[in-house]
């Protein structure tokens, strides 16, 4: 049985992020609700299962190996921002990979392998930037 302290203490942190979440977004985007992922190596896709004015926390666990993260295409989610908390301890990385020729502040990757190091990010339509 899960214990409810435990619980109440990651419903805190959750909140806190989405708030500080909801302060980093350009003031025209109108944030409807929190979409919430767990990604690992065997569950690594977030394409096709994101709606729009979503604040997206996608938690990542590489205890087992590092994976990379495939973005979906900028021109669809630039009234999203993104979320990637790595939740494990390891050196594995977590590598979020931007599709077609779309970059990520100037590269194809971003990777973080530092565990509670969590990279936001929004896009402009075209390409993805660091909130």
């Amino acid at each position: 049985m899960a214990d409810p302290n435990e619980n109440q203490r990651l419903i805190f942190e959750l909140q806190g992020e989405v708030e500080r979440l909801r302060n980093s977004i350009p003031i025209n985007v109108e944030i409807e609700s929190v979409q919430i992922f767990k990604l690992s190596p065997i569950e690594p896709d977030i394409i096709g299962d994101i709606r729009p004015n979503r604040i997206i926390i996608c938690y990542c666990d590489a205890t087992e190996t590092p994976f990379t993260v495939d973005l979906p295409d900028a021109s669809e989610v630039s009234t999203n921002i993104f979320s990637f908390p790595k939740t494990d301890p390891s050196n594995n990385a977590i590598t979020l990979q931007a599709q077609f020729d779309q970059l990520i502040v100037g590269s194809l990757t971003l990777i973080n392998n530092v565990q509670f190091n969590a990279p936001k990010i929004g896009s402009d339509g075209s390409n993805f930037f660091l909130l």
